[in-house]
């Protein structure tokens, strides 16, 4: 049975605000689960401070995501001082794929949940076949 066109372009004009609608949401939730609604802690690795000047440190890294477009990073060097920088991000789609811009770099992001355990896998494409893609692994643990 043929279905008429009329029926067919009725159909489409339907359906699409719709699956936007679910990209929306989807876009959303996203946001929601990378900001905790105001603002959430990312640990790629604890960060170790030394007792005394405020900003000596042994390791760690953290990225603070906030709903206003926000980010804190905190970063221990390779010289053992804690710096803390604040960069703009946002979160887009690309197809299926999420994709964070982040101080102007794009990664792919991705979302797990395991038990207390949040993961967000941040994956930065290479260039070049010759160049590696890096995935960079966060962890937030709900209380």
């Amino acid at each position: 049975m043929r279905t008429p066109m009329g029926m067919t372009v009725f159909a489409a004009l339907v359906a699409v605000p719709y699956i936007a609608l679910a990209a929306d949401a989807d876009l959303r939730t996203a946001i929601q689960e990378m900001t905790g609604g105001t603002s959430r802690e990312w640990v790629k690795t604890i960060v170790q401070t030394v007792m005394g000047d405020g900003n000596r440190c042994t390791a760690g890294e953290t990225y603070t995501f906030s709903k206003d477009g926000k980010a804190t990073i905190l970063n221990c060097g390779s010289q053992g001082i804690l710096t803390k920088r604040e960069v703009s991000w946002s979160l887009g789609e690309d197809g299926i794929d999420k994709v964070l811009t982040l101080d102007g770099q794009k990664y792919l992001v991705a979302f797990r949940k395991a038990g207390g355990v949040h993961e967000m896998r941040l994956r930065q494409r290479s260039g070049s076949k010759t160049e590696a893609t890096t995935d960079t692994v966060f962890r937030y643990e709900a209380e």
